[in-house]
Parts: structure tokens; sequence; C-alpha cells
């Protein structure tokens, strides 16, 4: 009878660890099964988080390109970097390379990153071509608009008796320091930028007329005769009366730093035919904030402009722990 009960003890013992063998068994692979789809999981994560990390420096490259900024004047230096809440992060770089022709390769590194327990990363490569291109604007020193330099410091205006007139935007900037009025000029082009120069000086009994729907004045700017903005096409008609825009980066000063207009640097609104003369705005010249939807429709141009994207390829990185 003893023996009996011995063997089933024994019995009931082998069943008992049979069954915590395999209860064991069952949750080690639940577990193993569950972070496996854990970490499944994570690396789609990882990769769409990359993926948004592509998009958002795509967009950054583009709204850069649509200010017109040269290609030495995008900001690749510093990452961008953003979360999505419950999913993750992702990290965007900037590689840059010049090759032989007028061209530029940036490859948009984006790392996207899921973590719960452990951080998995996943890292995206885009390559586009950039194009360093030259847009259509006429240079006023090579379109006859200057006369040769009287000295090293004081580039003129080219005297005229008909008006001198490009179907371009015209850059006008000083191999010198300065430029300034000889007698009455009437300048015509889509657009002006005065830049790369000191001073821009309208002498005193001569009058300098700019007809353009959009001037930029990055230089200061002296009017001791008179200066007289004219709108070409219009940027936009009021009242029947045609109006375009005009850029001060300064003060407008009348003769000396001590004498001044009433006009502070930004943009202004001004009515065809207004004129700065006397140290008085006779006309109207109706201040604009930066982000007025008429500034967007005045002409805007650089010397270089960025012309975006042309992808060149796309490889997705393998993902990892860490």
């Amino acid at each position: 009878m003893r023996d009996q009960q011995g063997f089933a003890m024994v019995t009931v013992l082998m069943v008992v660890v049979v069954l915590l063998i395999l209860g064991t068994s069952i949750v080690q692979m639940q577990t193993l099964e569950m972070s496996q789809s854990l970490r499944q999981e994570q690396n789609v994560q990882a990769h769409y988080l990359a993926r948004t990390g592509l998009e958002v420096g795509l967009k950054f490259l583009e709204g850069e390109s649509a200010k017109g900024k040269e290609f030495s004047e995008l900001k690749l230096d510093t990452p961008l970097c953003g979360s999505i809440p419950d999913a993750g992060s992702y990290r965007v770089t900037f590689e840059t390379a010049a090759d032989l022709s007028d061209h530029y390769r940036i490859d948009i590194l984006s790392t996207g990153i899921s973590g719960r327990r452990t951080d998995v990363e996943e890292t995206i490569r885009l390559s586009v071509k950039v194009d360093q291109v030259q847009p259509l604007v006429d240079y006023a020193s090579e379109i006859g608009w200057f006369q040769k330099d009287g000295d090293n410091n004081v580039q003129t205006l080219r005297f005229s008796v008909l008006p001198l007139t490009s179907d371009n935007p015209v850059i006008l900037k000083a191999t010198s320091n300065k430029i300034m009025t000889d007698g009455d000029h009437f300048l015509e082009a889509p657009a002006m930028k005065f830049g790369e120069m000191t001073e821009l000086e309208v002498k005193n009994k001569e009058t300098l007329t700019l007809r353009s729907d959009f001037v930029s004045f990055h230089a200061k700017v002296n009017v001791a005769g008179t200066l007289v903005l004219r709108a070409l096409n219009s940027v936009t008609t009021i009242d029947g009366i045609q109006h375009g825009i005009v850029y001060f980066g300064d003060r407008v000063y009348a003769n000396s730093e001590n004498k001044s207009y009433p006009v502070s640097r930004g943009y202004f609104l001004f009515a065809d035919g207004t004129l700065l003369k006397d140290q008085q705005i006779i006309g109207e010249l109706r201040p604009l904030s930066d982000d007025d939807p008429l500034v967007g429709q005045a002409s805007s141009f650089e010397e270089g402009l960025v012309v975006l994207p042309h992808v060149l390829g796309y490889s997705a990185g393998t993902w990892h722990e860490r």
C-alpha cells in the first residue's frame, strides 16, 4: 500500500514538473513573441519617423529656395529635430558636396528614433541635386547705366535725355562705395535693387526718377534733391491709382545724418508719382508688414537662386537598437 502511495506521489510530482516546464516555456515563448512584436512595431515606427524627417528636410530646402537664397546662404549646419507623441522623434542633418558642373548635391540624413524599453533607430538617406542658377537679371554696370568711375570711391549714374530701361530686374551695385547722381536721371525696370555699397546720393537740385514695381534699397539713401517713385505695371491699384512697393534698409537722410525723412526701415506701398523732397513725402508711402500679402506679390531677386529638388537616390538604412 505504501509502495503504491509512493509511486503515485512520484507520478504527481513528475506531472507537476512537466506542467511547470510547459508553462514556463509557454510564458517564455509569449514573452519572446511580445518582444519581437514590440521590436517590429518599433522598427516600423522608426522607419516612418525617419520618413517624416525626410519630408521636413525637403520642405525646409524648398522653403529656403522660395526665399531666393543663394546656395551658400542655406542654413544647413543646424539639425532639424521633432517628435510625434506616443511614437518617437526624428533628427535631420544635411551633407553637401559640389560637382564639376554648376550643381550641388545635398544628402538628407533622417534618423527616426522609437523608444520604449530600448531605443530603435533607422536612418534614411535621400540625395537631391541643387542647381545654382543665374536668374534673368541685368547689372547696371553692364547695360550702360553707369558712367566710368571718376575716382575710387564714387560711381555716377549715366546721364541720358531718354529713360534708361531694362525688361529684366536690375541690380545696381557699386564697384566703389557710393552711387550718386550727375544731373537728372530716369531709370525703368520691373524691379531694382541697390546693394553692395554704402550710400546712394541724390544731389541737391537733381532728380532721380525710378519707375518700377519693386525698389529695394539695401544701402543708406541720401536725398538732398528729389527722389520720384513711379509704378510700372502696378502691384495693386487703389482708387484708380497704381501702386508699387519700396524697401528701405535704413532711414532716408536729407543731405546729412542730422536731417531725415519720416521713413523707417521696412516695406512701404507707394502711390505712382510719390516724391521725397525737402524732407517731405508728397504722395503716399504706406508702411507694410513683412508678412503682408502685397509683399509676396513684389518681384524679389538675388544674384543666385536655388532650384529644388531633383531626387538622385533614396536608400533606407538598417535599424539598430541602442
